[in-house]
């Protein structure tokens, strides 16, 4: 070795994201993507979309912002938005940071969305869509949960030979040094 290191740069380009599970009764509205779309073609997805540069300190501003671009339901119409989980995937050089929020609202009345088709889904409906990996996850540990948890998780998307596998994990506060 003539004291050179041969170093391959890891660039990956990050994509934040925010959205919301956004529930009326036992139905949760949910947007079938276009097949058209560079993202989750044809997939049903909740209502969300890209964090701008300028809302990074404020996923649940972009939460909002893109519930009423892509459904009309404006920040008066929702009840206790709350976000519940941040997950991290990777897709090629992306790396996906996901806030998901999850709120009710009384108003079933949305606008047509440029981005695919809105419905209000059932409860027992959600299992048989056409969702993303992160997405059907997100839902069935949300469902698992007790209705007092109000915790934050984190998950990180793990790529097994047997497929993907999420990690949960309780994200708290260190309030105290050790």
């Amino acid at each position: 070795m003539t004291g050179e290191s041969t170093h391959r740069s890891n660039e990956f380009t990050v994509r934040h994201m925010s959205s919301a599970f956004i529930w009326n009764g036992p139905d949760v509205l949910m947007l079938k993507k276009s097949s058209a779309s560079t993202l989750f073609p044809d997939l049903w997805v909740p209502v969300g979309g890209h964090i701008k540069p300028e809302e990074c300190s404020s996923p649940q501003n972009a939460c909002l912002r893109e519930i009423h671009e892509e459904s009309g339901l404006s920040a008066g119409q929702l009840r206790d938005l709350k976000l519940m989980y941040i997950t991290v995937r990777r897709k090629k050089e992306e790396i996906r940071i996901q806030h998901v929020f999850f709120c009710h609202t009384e108003s079933r009345d949305v606008v047509d969305s440029n981005e695919g088709i809105l419905a209000w889904v059932p409860k027992h409906r959600l299992q048989g869509l056409k969702t993303s990996y992160t997405s059907q996850a997100v839902l069935n540990h949300y469902f698992t949960r007790s209705p007092d948890d109000k915790s934050l998780y984190m998950t990180v998307v793990e790529v097994h030979t047997a497929g993907p596998e999420m990690n949960w994990v309780k994200l708290e506060s260190l309030d105290s040094p050790f």
